[in-house]
């Protein structure tokens, strides 16, 4: 590269240049890249009678600065998330005390990655406070939500959550995800439909019974390779297993799809069912819908047309309900279905909510006038009961999900009787 002078040229007569002569900034923007440029920055070998033009190389260097302060602004959230293959230290450390506690032996590899988790490989311990099967699937829920926006839609209008889900941050949401989870799967289990055993919960850390044979896990449906008779008897078990989810376990899966369905001696099994949904909810017989149309379009395709009902026929074989339109005006009447659902339901709360307010405004105006009782059973707040002996989900929330008032003060009751004739 030849030296300029302050006037910005070298050389004399028709060698004369200047400093914005275009080959010469061509190569020096190049030999800038090269030595300036941060090493993270991936920029090959670009030295080979390559030319950057001043345009390109400020293009480059506002982006490598971006790309450095996105980097180092995301460097700590990083180091706290479980995202893509890392676990954080948090999650790490749960590991780490499954095997000290002797809940795990051995933790393997892993054995399938989605957006929402990651599960891995385990051999079960021997312990005096759990059961441990022999071959576990430990399900790690990333504790980044970059790549599932959607939960709170799944959460939000759900009773057991929707009263703990308001201000959490990622990490909380996450743990009540796969509380979630758990309570779904203990209630297919209690209908009979084949799903892994939830084994223990911690945190955001859900222990599972495996689903296959001698460490080699069950095949997706989607995987699976089929004789005809079998994919017929795979058919036949999804539509049973849609009808029993909405029937017996009142609940809609919301993600029923080739991906979700495992295939293990002639038995499709049910796995992730954290999203799935009471038929109460806004959205659940769109959601059906759509779990619906994934099997009919997933069967369609391998060869059981003649067989294979459309998504209309089987939401209405699955449901019940008969609806005769089609496509879209099929799709507006369920939504419609499900606003006169939602209404009924506000209906019913409302209803409830007044009887509650009726008496117990009735019983503020009985002790306006008792001032000294009234301090008597300010002494009693300090107590809460908690009733969890039924052993069930609703007992295991209820605690968390009503606000803590209700719950206390039991001598209201009496004080009731005392003036009511």
């Amino acid at each position: 590269m030849p030296t300029f002078n302050r006037r910005g040229t070298s050389g004399k007569g028709a060698s004369l240049v200047t400093k914005h002569n275009a080959e010469l900034c061509g190569k020096r923007n190049v030999a800038r890249v090269m030595n300036t440029f941060p090493p993270e920055f991936e920029t090959g070998n670009v030295l080979n009678n390559i030319k950057l033009s001043n345009r390109v190389y400020n293009q480059l260097k506002l982006h490598s600065y971006a790309e450095e302060k996105r980097m180092n602004r995301l460097h700590d959230k990083v180091e706290k998330a479980t995202a893509s293959l890392a676990f954080d230290p948090k999650t790490r450390l749960i590991l780490y005390k499954s095997l000290n506690s002797c809940i795990l032996d051995e933790i393997g590899s892993i054995i399938a990655t989605g957006k929402e988790s990651i599960v891995l490989y385990g051999k079960g311990g021997q312990t005096d406070l759990h059961k441990i099967p022999s071959e576990v699937a430990i399900k790690i829920f990333k504790t980044s939500l970059n790549e599932f926006h959607t939960r709170n839609q799944y959460l939000r209008e759900d009773h057991r959550f929707k009263n703990r889900c308001k201000g959490l941050n990622p990490r909380k949401i996450v743990k009540l995800w796969a509380e979630k989870e758990m309570f779904n799967l203990q209630r297919l289990q209690r209908a009979g439909i084949p799903c892994p055993t939830p084994v223990l919960l911690k945190k955001h850390v859900l222990f599972l019974s495996f689903i296959g044979k001698d460490s080699v896990p069950a095949e997706r449906l989607r995987d699976a390779v089929l004789t005809p008779e079998e994919l017929a008897n795979a058919y036949k078990q999804c539509l049973n297993l849609l009808k029993q989810i909405y029937h017996e376990c009142k609940l809609i899966h919301a993600d029923f799809s080739e991906y979700n369905l495992l295939w293990l001696d002639n038995i499709v099994y049910v796995i992730d069912v954290a999203q799935s949904v009471e038929p109460h909810h806004p959205n659940a017989y769109t959601f059906l819908l759509r779990d619906c149309t994934n099997v009919s379009t997933y069967f369609s395709r391998r060869t059981l047309n003649d067989y294979v009902l459309s998504p209309e026929e089987t939401f209405n074989h699955v449901t019940g309900l008969g609806f005769e339109k089609r496509g879209q005006e099929f799709l507006n009447e369920i939504q419609a279905y499900e606003k006169n659902v939602r209404l009924q339901s506000e209906a019913i709360k409302e209803k409830d909510n007044f009887s509650f307010e009726y008496f117990f405004n009735q019983t503020k105006e009985l002790h306006a006038d008792d001032s000294s009782s009234d301090e008597d059973d300010d002494n009693d707040d300090d107590e809460d009961y908690t009733d969890l002996t039924s052993g069930d989900e609703y007992a295991a929330t209820l605690s968390k999900s009503l606000p803590s008032k209700i719950m206390k003060s039991p001598s209201r009751k009496t004080k009731l009787s005392k003036h009511t004739p």
